[in-house]
């Protein structure tokens, strides 16, 4: 069944490409709890997605301060979007592109921290490295966590597709 839905995805992606840059699609993946499979979802989309369209793609951790992607895909990074939220008043394409990780052919990942580090990251910062990330790739994925305070940010009103990712249960 996933395999099916999988190419019935593949097949109405193919038909939507952007014909012309105006700025990279943004995919959010939310969680409506914590430990419902978020993560192991934008992975996967991600992959896929870079893969099948053979277009620029990033994928993002901002399940910040302990996000999983760097785990679940196997990679280690010396920077993390802390990085670039702390940095943000010099966040360019350059600057962007040094905190990155290639994770396979036209797949590119900005990674949580390793280790704990209290960020309280702003509007401002969220918006301006989300525009950057926009401007160099056709696609950026982001994986937020189950995190509920990114209201009012581009994540939210930008997004070309928010997917609630939730569990069969009562919680």
């Amino acid at each position: 069944a996933i395999e099916e839905a999988l190419v019935r995805a593949s097949s109405r992606r193919r038909a939507t490409l952007p014909t012309k840059k105006t700025g990279g699609r943004l995919f959010v993946f939310l969680g409506a709890k914590g430990g419902s499979g978020v993560t192991t979802v934008a992975c996967n989309f991600a992959i896929m997605l870079a893969r099948e369209s053979g277009r620029k793609t990033l994928l993002i951790d901002f399940d910040l301060p302990l996000g999983d992607i760097a785990l679940g895909l196997g990679i280690t990074a010396p920077y993390s979007a802390v990085d670039a939220l702390q940095n943000s008043n010099r966040l360019d394409s350059t600057f962007l592109s040094k905190l990155l990780v290639q994770y396979g052919p036209g797949l590119s990942v900005l990674t949580a921290p390793g280790k704990f580090s209290n960020v309280a990251a702003s509007k401002d910062a969220l918006d301006k490295l989300l525009t950057v990330a926009r401007q160099d790739f056709d696609y950026v994925v982001i994986d937020s966590g189950s995190r509920l305070d990114v209201t009012r940010t581009a994540l939210v009103e930008e997004a070309a597709m928010f997917y609630l990712v939730t569990q069969v249960g009562i919680p």
